[in-house]
């Protein structure tokens, strides 16, 4: 498994950088473009996920503050880790562990006993369908318009 996966990652990185050899500099600039319309849209999406939480705990201002500081930090650690090209999977996975687990003491630290056990509550729910893991995907789910099942029927 670990070989397969390092041979995934040794063809993405190759991929890449044929994908950057091909591309001219409009389209170049078009992709970044496209990738800071997502980052912000993922800001955006942050917001609204931060303001439901705030308003199920029912944090006050100062909380809220906290709160917000807490998933910048963790922001920054995350990108900071999960860019950071020197590191094996296994130092990824640790330093990630680390920061979560962080988190969780600050969290700790900003909430009361009930908001703390809602929040470790809401966080076991995970995401609802149609959220990061329960969209149709590329293909438009199992018999979308683009599944392979259809695709190669048209042969």
């Amino acid at each position: 498994v670990k070989e397969q996966r390092d041979r995934r990652e040794a063809l993405l990185k190759k991929h890449k950088e044929a994908i950057d050899k091909l591309l001219t500099p409009d389209q170049k600039k078009q992709l970044a473009d496209k990738r800071a319309k997502a980052r912000a849209k993922a800001g955006e999406m942050q917001a609204q996920h931060l303001a439901k939480m705030a308003d199920k705990l029912q944090l006050s201002t100062e909380q809220l503050a906290k709160v917000k500081a807490s998933h910048t930090t963790v922001k920054t650690k995350m990108d900071a880790v999960l860019k950071n090209d020197k590191l094996s999977r296994e130092e990824r996975k640790a330093s990630i562990d680390k920061i979560r687990a962080e988190h969780q003491q600050s969290m700790a630290g900003i909430l009361n006993a009930d908001q703390l056990k809602q929040w470790k509550e809401l966080r076991q729910q995970g995401p609802r369908p149609g959220m990061h893991k329960g969209g149709k995907g590329m293909h438009g789910g199992r018999n979308g318009t683009n599944s392979p099942e259809k695709t190669n029927s048209i042969k």
